[in-house]
């Protein structure tokens, strides 16, 4: 039997089996494993650091930078990713998918007591929420829901649910208490969440979206009307349009890179017409084509 030497720390030992980084690390209390808040939200994760700090909470905070609203889901892993994201969106992935693999190793790490933060409003949120219940499998971790809270916003009357954890600012943060909200889910909750992570899975759409209390799986074309109906005749800034669309999406945040990317893919089938500078939004004006559907 070949021995593999691991090395932890100042000293090297000799296993057969798991290192005894891992040994340790999953035989560790509980309560002597460092606190790290997980976040599926980059500007959610700024946010969250910065509540924490304001009420003198020093926890670790790491943010996901990968989108799993859209491409594929399974097999689990980057190079999958890398090449839909070039072919369908038309964007190079490297780096991201190198941040992503990395905020996996730390969130799934069995050294380490998580905290996941999730709205599930926020597709994409909550699609990187279900991957990490299925690579956490049994490991403790705790959850902050906020996917039903309330919250009162200033200039507007009455309270509304945020639609993305990604819109609070850390002053909300604490004004809610939200850290005081964390628990564990219970092990109907977790049976729940791991099978509808594997119906999407198995689905491996080119997007996942909302829908009521759940994630559906959708076409690439899924936000096209919304885009085509926010255009006009007249020529638009395509940064203007995409963001309207944003807007329009209430109920489904979309990234706007795949906005970005549906423009120019309707530009080439005659929907859009496009001029000016095409290799970015902002330099790019469209209009209603030819072949204009009506919009929804």
């Amino acid at each position: 039997m070949r021995l593999a030497a691991t090395h932890f720390y100042s000293f090297t030992v000799l296993s057969t089996k798991i290192p005894i980084s891992r040994r340790m690390e999953r035989n560790m209390p509980e309560f002597a494993k460092p606190t790290v808040h997980i976040c599926f939200n980059a500007s959610a994760a700024q946010s969250i650091k910065q509540a924490l700090a304001t009420i003198g909470c020093a926890e670790r905070v790491i943010g996901f930078l990968d989108d799993l609203s859209f491409g594929p889901v399974f097999p689990a892993g980057s190079a999958p990713r890398e090449e839909w994201v070039q072919e369908w969106l038309g964007y190079e992935w490297g780096e991201v998918a190198h941040a992503a693999n990395q905020f996996w190793t730390e969130a799934a790490s069995p050294g380490i007591l998580p905290v996941a933060w999730v709205s599930r409003h926020d597709a994409s949120e909550y699609s990187a929420f279900l991957e990490f219940i299925r690579r956490r499998a049994d490991s403790p971790f705790r959850v902050i829901d906020a996917t039903d809270i309330e919250f009162a916003w200033r200039g507007r009357q009455g309270t509304s649910v945020p639609r993305s954890l990604g819109i609070l600012t850390p002053a909300k943060i604490v004004e809610a208490r939200l850290l005081e909200r964390q628990r564990m889910l219970n092990p109907n909750e977790i049976a729940f969440y791991v099978e509808e992570w594997r119906r999407l899975t198995r689905e491996n759409a080119p997007l996942r979206v909302v829908d009521g209390p759940r994630l559906v799986s959708a076409p690439i074309t899924f936000f096209d009307d919304a885009i085509v109906s926010c255009a006009s005749d007249d020529w638009k800034k395509a940064a203007l349009i995409i963001g309207e669309t944003m807007c329009e999406l209430i109920d489904n945040r979309v990234s706007d890179l795949l906005l970005w990317a549906r423009v120019c893919a309707l530009g080439e089938e005659g929907v859009l017409e496009l001029r000016g500078d095409l290799s970015h939004m902002h330099g790019t004006f469209a209009r209603r084509g030819r072949n204009a559907f009506a919009p929804a």
